[in-house]
């Protein structure tokens, strides 16, 4: 698809197709980010696939790392409360990114991201 092919695609499963295709192509480092959109005019509508085509292999391995030190964050939690809004938070995240919308544009991963920062930089409290 070149710029004068340039329209709107609304069918998922080729949303998805072009999301993979564009991996193949640049696997290693992707499009970029905001990428796919800029290139397609949507977005896969698929977190995986949105990282994949956008970020690449190397991408996909820094987010990786984001994810196993939220992981770890998750088990160091002994607060019920504090685990309660993470666990909600990413439920709420992932679902919504692996059906609608983009990870650049979502506050709703910021607003998470945010908080596992916030939570892993923070000096730990001993209030015993």
């Amino acid at each position: 698809m070149n710029a004068a092919q340039k329209e709107i695609v609304t069918d998922r499963g080729e949303l998805y197709r072009l999301a993979l295709a564009e991996f193949r192509e640049n696997w290693l480092t992707g499009l970029g980010p905001v990428g796919y959109y800029s290139k397609y005019n949507n977005t896969p509508h698929n977190i995986l696939l949105e990282l994949l085509c956008e970020l690449g292999v190397l991408g996909i391995a820094v987010i990786a790392g984001i994810a196993f030190l939220a992981l770890k964050m998750l088990f160091r939690i002994k607060e019920n409360f504090t685990y309660a809004i993470f666990m909600c938070m990413s439920t709420v995240c992932f679902i919504n990114l692996m059906v609608s919308g983009s990870i650049w544009s979502s506050s709703d991963f910021y607003l998470w991201l945010g908080y596992v920062m916030t939570y892993l930089a923070a000096p730990k409290c001993n209030n015993s």
